[in-house]
């Protein structure tokens, strides 16, 4: 799924389960900050990635917040694929890629990637 603010994050993610959170830090609508505090109310075991442009020289303090990882922009595809795997794969044993296809469709992107 994916959805460009983060109020339509927070209702789906309180209607659907899912495994990963892909989301932009600034949103139209609130703060990465913001929505990470409500995630761990509404869906606290959900791995959460974070993609910004500023992230690099913040990224220890912002992990601390709940974060499960940090990602610049541009982000590539490789790299991408290569934390979700590596988070998936700390929680449950089995990489991303390995899910079937019902699996793989329990993400949820929040904001622009680009």
């Amino acid at each position: 799924d994916s959805v460009p603010t983060g109020c339509e994050a927070l209702e789906s993610l309180g209607t659907k389960d899912y495994d990963v959170v892909l989301f932009e830090w600034h949103l139209p609508d609130m703060d990465g900050t913001f929505l990470l505090d409500r995630m761990r109310d509404v869906s606290p075991d959900v791995i959460k990635i974070v993609f910004t442009s500023w992230m690099l020289e913040e990224e220890e303090s912002v992990v601390l917040t709940g974060l499960n990882a940090c990602l610049n922009k541009p982000i590539a595809v490789q790299d991408l694929l290569t934390v979700v795997d590596g988070e998936c794969e700390k929680r449950t044993g089995r990489v991303f890629n390995e899910h079937t296809e019902k699996q793989r469709e329990r993400r949820i992107t929040v904001g622009s990637m680009t």
